[in-house]
């Protein structure tokens, strides 16, 4: 092996790539500020010849202004950042949290982030995986095996943010396919195992190269002594070809010539809790059909109310009662009065009876 594919190796870490500059921490804080805190109000730019600078970025045009705050003009190119060139400023991966490594558009050159005694402290690394040497390496069938278990390495250093690991799937880091669909919808996918679900992971994963807007932009941008165009014309000739799929109720179409621009219809977004796979796994997104709620709508028979019709006998009386009075008082009231009558004639009658003997 040649010295920089034995670094790339034998190393771990930034061992990995070769040291070139190391800022003060005086400009490491202000090229801090102006990626995370003050990015708003700032531009940082690394270019494609390992040089650096960083403008004040006006508030309404968003454009730099002024001479740079910070400025490295790399000692082995010679050439400085040209703003009007068109490069673009760093953004920050999303992904990515607490991220440490930042890439010029050609991958080259990497703005390392490394903390010191609890002070960000800033480096220019040049990528021993973009040189040539790596390229030739790569480009024996031999050495096939070997130099993608070292991308793969690579890309988990770097945390996929390098723009050519978008254009490769392995087995524990399918970096391409976390970009295009996601890492949720990705493993999701990856973990299914009806025969269906492995058909559309093995379609995605093959073809994702030719899909990824972000590898074939990286291939467009990529210097000449760079492995991803010979990796993509070796490995990649089953994209050559329209390709289109279903997935998670969306088409992704990918164009044939990737050489020239890449097709990708995304219809819409899923999560893995709403993912459709096609072939036997049902989506887990709850049903459409609204639940079955107890109408809102009053019941059609109305409530037993006591009846508004007035009552037969008036009010105050009953059947057992007469004139207001308990009818068991009546007849005893009666009967007392009848025997009174009677006994009172009794009496009256021998009363005459005993006048007359007189």
């Amino acid at each position: 092996m040649t010295d920089f594919v034995n670094r790339t190796s034998l190393k771990n870490g930034t061992d990995m790539f070769v040291s070139v500059y190391k800022f003060s921490s005086t400009d490491s804080k202000v090229i801090d500020d102006s990626l995370f805190l003050k990015k708003d109000f700032h531009n940082c730019y690394l270019s494609g010849t390992g040089s650096l600078a960083v403008y004040k970025k006006s508030v309404t045009s968003e454009q730099s202004t002024g001479e740079p705050i910070v400025e490295y003009v790399n000692t082995f190119t010679k050439s400085k950042v040209i703003v009007s060139s068109g490069i673009q400023p760093i953004v920050l991966d999303p992904t990515v949290s607490n991220q440490k490594y930042f890439f010029s558009p050609n991958s080259k050159w990497i703005l390392y982030k490394k903390i010191e005694n609890s002070v960000p402290i800033y480096s220019i690394l040049y990528n021993t995986f973009h040189h040539i040497e790596f390229k030739n390496y790569y480009s024996q069938p031999d050495n096939k095996n070997t130099s993608m278990a070292l991308i793969n390495k690579y890309c988990k250093e770097v945390q996929n943010v390098d723009d050519a690991c978008k254009c490769f799937n392995f087995d524990d880091n399918p970096a391409c396919l976390y970009n295009l669909i996601g890492k949720n919808d990705t493993d999701f996918l990856k973990s299914k195992t009806d025969t269906g679900s492995r058909t559309t992971y093995g379609k995605l994963a093959s073809n994702c190269a030719c899909m990824n807007q972000r590898c074939v932009l990286f291939k467009s941008r990529a210097d000449s002594t760079t492995f991803i165009p010979e990796y993509i014309k070796t490995d990649k000739n089953n994209c050559i070809g329209d390709y289109t799929t279903v997935f998670c109720n969306s088409v992704i179409e990918a164009g044939g010539n990737i050489s020239t621009s890449n097709k990708l219809n995304l219809n819409q977004t899923c999560s893995a809790s709403g993912i459709n796979l096609p072939n036997g796994s049902p989506p887990t997104t709850p049903p459409t059909t609204p639940p079955t709620t107890p109408p809102t709508t009053p019941p059609t028979t109305p409530p037993t109310t006591p009846p508004t019709t007035p009552p037969t006998t008036p009010p105050g009386t009953s059947q057992d009662n007469i004139f207001g009075i308990n009818k068991n008082y009546v007849y005893i009231g009666g009967g007392v009065l009848l025997l009174l009558l009677i006994g009172g004639g009794i009496l009256l009658k021998k009363k005459k009876g005993l006048e007359s003997k007189e």
